[in-house]
C-alpha cells in the first residue's frame, strides 16, 4: 500500500508558495525548487500536487482571495492570461468601494463630511486589509507580467487615486474640506497611509505590535485632520 499524503499538506503547500511568491522577485524568482525548501519536502513532492509553477502561482492567488481551489491532482497548468483574468473579475466585484461611488454620485454640499469620509477610508482600509495577501502577490509580480502590472497599477490603482482625487476635488469645491494643493497629491497620500498600515506593516522585517482597532482610529483621524474635518 502506498504512503498516504497528509490531510493538510496541500494547505501548507499553498502556505509555503504564497511566502515564496512574496518574495522580492515574485513569480521570476520564485522556483519549485524553492517551496520545497521552504516546505521541507523534497522537489518531486510538490510535483504531486501542482504541474507547474503557473499552477501554483495561480492557485495562492485564488487561495487568497477567498476561493475554495481544486485539489484534483496534480493541478494542470492554468491556459494563458486565465490567472489575470481571474483577477480582473476578482476586482470588479470586491473592489467596487461603494461608498466613494456613493460620494461621488451626491451634489452640492453633504450634511456631514465626517461620516462620508469616515465611510469612504473605513471601506478602503477593509478591503486592502482583507485582501493583503492577495494585494501582496500581485504586487510582488506585477513588473514583471506586463498584463498584471497593467491591470494593477494603471487599472486598480490608478483607478482607486483617480476617483478619489475627483471626490476630494469636488468637496473641496463645495467647502466641505479645505482646500488641498493638489487633489491627485492628496489622493495618493491617503492611499499609501491607508496601504501601509492596512498591508505593508503586516511584512515589515520589523513588526510592531499594534491594536488593529487603533490602527484603524488612527487612520481614520489622520484622513481627516489632513482633509480639515472636524471629528
Amino acid at each position: 500500500m502506498g504512503r498516504r499524503r497528509p490531510e493538510n499538506r496541500f494547505a501548507q503547500l499553498l502556505h509555503a508558495a504564497t511566502r515564496v511568491f512574496i518574495r522580492p522577485g515574485g513569480f521570476r524568482r520564485a522556483q519549485i525548487q524553492g517551496v520545497a525548501k521552504e516546505l521541507g519536502v523534497a522537489k518531486g513532492t510538490v510535483y504531486l500536487y501542482v504541474e507547474s509553477k503557473e499552477a501554483l502561482f495561480d492557485l495562492c492567488i485564488r487561495a487568497a482571495a477567498g476561493v475554495a481551489v481544486e485539489e484534483a491532482l496534480p493541478v494542470p497548468t492554468p491556459p494563458p492570461s486565465s490567472t489575470v483574468s481571474f483577477i480582473r473579475s476578482f476586482i470588479v466585484e470586491e473592489a467596487r468601494f461603494d461608498a466613494l461611488e456613493q460620494a461621488l454620485a451626491a451634489d452640492g454640499p453633504v450634511d456631514a463630511v465626517s461620516d462620508e469620509l469616515a465611510a469612504v477610508v473605513d471601506e478602503i482600509y477593509g478591503t486592502l486589509s482583507r485582501y493583503r495577501t492577495m494585494i501582496r502577490l500581485i504586487e510582488a509580480s506585477a513588473q514583471d507580467l506586463p498584463e498584471l502590472g497593467e491591470l494593477w497599477y494603471q487599472g486598480t490603482r490608478g483607478g482607486l487615486i483617480g476617483r478619489l482625487s475627483v471626490y476630494l476635488e469636488s468637496r473641496m469645491v463645495s467647502g466641505d474640506l479645505r482646500s488641498l494643493p493638489d487633489a491627485r497629491v492628496g489622493a495618493r497620500l491617503i492611499t499609501q497611509i491607508i496601504y501601509w498600515f492596512a498591508v505593508q506593516r503586516f511584512y515589515d522585517p520589523s513588526p510592531e505590535d499594534m491594536s488593529e482597532v487603533a490602527v484603524r482610529q488612527s487612520v481614520r483621524e489622520a484622513t481627516m485632520r489632513f482633509c480639515g474635518v472636524d471629528q
